[in-house]
């Protein structure tokens, strides 16, 4: 997996992060509409690409289900929890909390 991370960047608009954890748009709706909508800061276009990534940067914090064990070292890469949705733009520290916006689901 760690050749295909080098070659691509995160989809979001405007992003420039390096990217330590990288996370693909899901098939599945409402989920795939969401990101999208998120992705393209709501103009989304006709086509997108077949690869759309988004990095960990975007996700509130307790939309993954280990970032302890991701910050500590005992996992490679975060996974997100099922239905999370990123809300992040910036280095935005507002609120790391995954709501009722950011997930559509909460299980791991």
């Amino acid at each position: 997996s760690g050749v295909w991370k080098d070659k691509l960047k995160c989809s979001v608009v405007g992003c420039s992060n390096p990217h330590a954890s990288l996370h693909r748009l899901p098939a599945s709706e409402p989920f795939r509409s969401a990101w999208l909508s998120f992705i393209f800061h709501g103009n989304v276009p006709t086509s997108v690409g077949k690869v759309i990534i988004v990095c960990a940067k975007h996700f509130k914090d307790d939309c993954f289900c280990n970032l302890r064990q991701y910050k500590e070292g005992f996992a490679e890469r975060l996974r997100l929890i099922e239905g999370s949705i990123p809300s992040i733009f910036g280095d935005d520290e507002e609120s790391k909390k995954c709501d009722d916006k950011t997930s559509l689901s909460l299980f791991c």
